[in-house]
Formats: C-alpha cells, structure tokens, sequence
C-alpha cells in the first residue's frame, strides 16, 4: 500500500478499505457478528489496521495460524458501526449481513 493512501482525505481511505474488503473480507455471524481478513501479509494487515484506526474502528490482528496467516478481525459493536457507516460493503451478501448484526 502506497504513501498516497494514508495521506489521502478519508473519503479515498473508506473507498479503498471498501473494495479490500469486499475483496478480501468475511462475515462471520457466531453469536455476535464480525468481519474477518485472512492473509500471510501480515505486514498488510497492519497497514490496513493503521487506515481503520485513522477513521476510528478498532481491529485486531492474531496468529501466526497453523498455516502462517494471520486474521485482522474487527468484532466490537462501535467499530462495526463505523464500518457500516463511512465503508460498508458493495458486495451485497456482505452488507446483507453487515446490515442485520444488531
């Protein structure tokens, strides 16, 4: 990810973000809803965490997996909020189910 996304203004950020997600992005819904990245970038992920914190949504990043992947996973209620708010989802099962987590 290049220097000119993160000095961007946030509406180029959230359409970028908006297209790796709907890309790359699952969501889960086991008990509670979150959306979830796989990948062995873990670099990546971190850039991708960076760009989601400067719009205020807070996720995480775990592994190394048994397969060196790591998941950036963003599951709390305001991030989500955030999310489906300044980014959503064109893919339409993603935002059907973004739509109906609460």
């Amino acid at each position: 990810m290049g220097d000119q996304i993160f000095e961007a203004p946030e509406s180029i950020k959230c359409e970028w973000l908006r297209a790796f997600f709907d890309d790359e992005a699952t969501v889960e819904r086991r008990g509670r809803v979150r959306i979830r990245v796989k990948s062995v970038n873990k670099r990546g992920l971190e850039s991708v965490s960076m760009l989601l914190k400067d719009i205020g949504i807070i996720s995480k990043i775990s592994g190394p997996n048994s397969d060196n992947t790591w998941y950036l996973t963003i599951s709390d209620d305001k991030s989500l909020h955030i999310f489906q708010s300044a980014i959503g989802f064109s893919h339409p099962e993603k935002a059907n189910k973004l739509s109906n987590f609460h």
